[in-house]
């Protein structure tokens, strides 16, 4: 009996390390630039952390969907207002990315006070920026696929502006040769952007928090960030 006693003791620790063995799935919005800032800053701070993830992109509400039920670990970056609808969800207190609505325009001498700008022009946006969608119900607007084929309407004059993160507009921008489409400032306005766990791993929540704070501590944070907006230039 006493060795069988054993055998199961030793089989539990083995289940034990292999379930503690396995990476964090943590899921993000597959076309959002911000979301990919977010996914780096994240692999330094679980690498300082010493806790293995992994992160997969799926579209915007499956992503947030499946990071609320527990299918996924976690979201990478989202708004906290998000955390009033999806309950399963426990957020680190310390903003991961800080993203610009911004406007994109052929249209140079546009004067941006806000969100009361925008209702001036037709507008496109990209279907799923949720936040952007209810900005713009209320005036003349189309829901793009993409960001290039939001672009795209404003090139061809079928909307006078592009409503959008200025990650994303960057993004979109490189390489189209989209000349006379300037990114017009100041943006529209600013937001942070937080990462999120699902609940059953809120024990997480300090540990990531000490480490992101000591990201932004000394500099490694701010590099992150610099070394992905040099990536638009390239």
């Amino acid at each position: 009996m006493k060795s069988l006693a054993v055998v199961f003791l030793i089989v539990i620790l083995w289940l034990s390390e292999s379930i503690a063995a396995e990476p964090l799935r943590l899921t993000m919005r597959a076309d959002s630039e911000a979301g990919k800032l977010g996914e780096f800053i994240l692999k330094e701070a679980y690498k300082r952390a010493e806790i293995k993830m992994t992160v997969e992109r799926l579209p915007g509400v499956r992503s947030i969907v499946e990071a609320n039920n527990g299918t996924s670990d976690g979201e990478v970056v989202r708004l906290q207002r998000v955390l009033s609808r999806y309950k399963n969800l426990r957020m680190v207190p310390e903003y991961i990315v800080q993203a610009d609505a911004s406007i994109a325009s052929k249209i140079q001498n546009i004067k941006v006070t806000g969100w009361e700008t925008v209702k001036k022009y037709s507008a496109a946006t990209v279907r799923g920026y949720r936040s952007i969608e209810r900005r713009l119900k209320d005036q003349e607007h189309v829901l793009a696929s993409n960001v290039k084929s939001a672009l795209k309407l404003v090139e061809l004059d079928r909307v006078k502006i592009l409503v959008l993160s200025r990650f994303d507009i960057l993004r979109g921008l490189k390489g189209t040769g989209y000349k006379d489409i300037k990114i017009i400032e100041p943006p529209i306005s600013s937001v942070r952007l937080f990462h999120m766990v699902n609940k059953k791993h809120q024990s997480l929540v300090p540990k990531i928090l000490t480490v992101l704070k000591a990201m932004k501590a000394d500099g490694s944070h701010q590099r992150i960030v610099d070394r992905f907006l040099a990536g638009y230039r390239e």
